[in-house]
């Protein structure tokens, strides 16, 4: 009678490889892996049926193939197809989020700047009303007094528009390095 291995397709065994690849990926263990199948309601499956798997020993069931696809965030297709164009549009996906977040890190960033900057720029104003030229400060805080004027005044002038632009021009000047390099 022949063994369940010698029963898997190639597609079986290349979606069994990926399991594992994309696991240690994650830097799970098997027990970790058969735990979030567990949470995906699939409480049959342990570090035993996920070695196994692994193994391309015992056949993936729909519902756990589809659990995996779940849990790895890739669909079944790409999990037996790992070179196909569907990869691309995982990973094309991939960066558009982290694209769309980091827009919202910069805004939220650009925002928090403006504030801190208007914030500093009062207390610039108020730190000239109350000490002017320093004449009724002790000797040790005239230092002091100045370094801080001047750290404020540097701070109010940045332009994190200007600032913004040098970084942007700076990774499209490597892309563009890059992207002639043989």
């Amino acid at each position: 009678m022949p063994s369940e291995e010698n029963t898997l397709s190639r597609d079986e065994r290349r979606f069994a490889e990926q399991v594992r690849i994309l696991r240690e990926e994650n830097g799970w263990t098997q027990a970790d892996l058969a735990e979030r199948m567990q949470q995906q309601s699939l409480a049959y499956v342990t570090q035993s049926t996920i070695s196994r798997i692994e193994k391309a020993t015992r056949p993936v069931r729909m519902m756990e193939a589809q659990a995996f696809a779940q849990i790895f965030g890739r669909s079944t297709s790409l999990l037996i197809h790992p070179d196909s164009r569907e990869k691309f549009i995982q990973i094309a996906a991939s960066n558009h989020k982290h694209g769309r977040g980091s827009y919202v890190k910069l805004k939220e960033g650009a925002r928090e700047m403006a504030e801190a900057q208007a914030r500093v720029s009062n207390d610039l104003e108020r730190l000239e009303e109350l000490f002017g030229d320093g004449s009724t400060l002790h000797e040790d805080s005239r230092p002091i007094l100045e370094m801080l004027r001047h750290n404020m005044t540097r701070f109010v002038a940045i332009d994190p528009i200007a600032e913004t632009t040098e970084i942007i021009e700076a990774v499209r000047k490597r892309r563009v390095e890059h992207s002639e390099t043989p």
